[in-house]
């Protein structure tokens, strides 16, 4: 009888772990071919429906230069920031990063609350927050 509940409670725990994730279906990339746009700073990124996990976009400088970016979301809240051009990967570390975040989920807006940024260079160190809308690529042109 004990074994029986041991088990019981075993297969509980394993059907009620993918409930854990609470921001599932909520984060952009749960929500394929979307363009999220900020315009403080000015910033978009791409979710693919061939890649949605693979979100790359630009941020554009006051002095007209473009970096190329991928934004990393994690399994909380936290998302991560990453200069494509300059990524990399040091032993078990990875280079690159922008900055870090915690998020707050919308179906269509993303509000980034900027935990630590590496580059003051690249954002006004000001900078505490960062505001995506969702747009949808039906109404852009295709995107190679």
């Amino acid at each position: 009888m004990k074994k029986t509940n041991i088990l019981f409670v075993l297969i509980l725990a394993i059907l009620a772990l993918p409930a854990c994730d609470r921001y599932y279906n909520q984060r952009p990339p749960d929500y394929p071919n979307t363009k999220w746009v900020s315009t403080d700073p000015d910033i978009y990124f791409v979710v693919k429906d061939s890649a949605p996990y693979h979100n790359e976009g630009e941020l554009k400088m006051a002095d007209g230069e473009i970096i190329r970016i991928s934004l990393i979301f994690d399994y909380g809240s936290g998302v991560s920031f990453i200069d494509l051009d300059t990524a990399g990967q040091e032993g078990n570390i990875i280079t690159g990063y922008l900055l870090t975040g915690d998020c707050k989920f919308s179906e269509t807006k993303l509000i980034v609350n900027i935990r630590k940024s590496d580059t003051n260079t690249v954002f006004d160190p000001s900078l505490k927050q960062i505001v995506f809308a969702r747009e949808d690529l039906a109404s852009f042109p295709k995107l190679s």
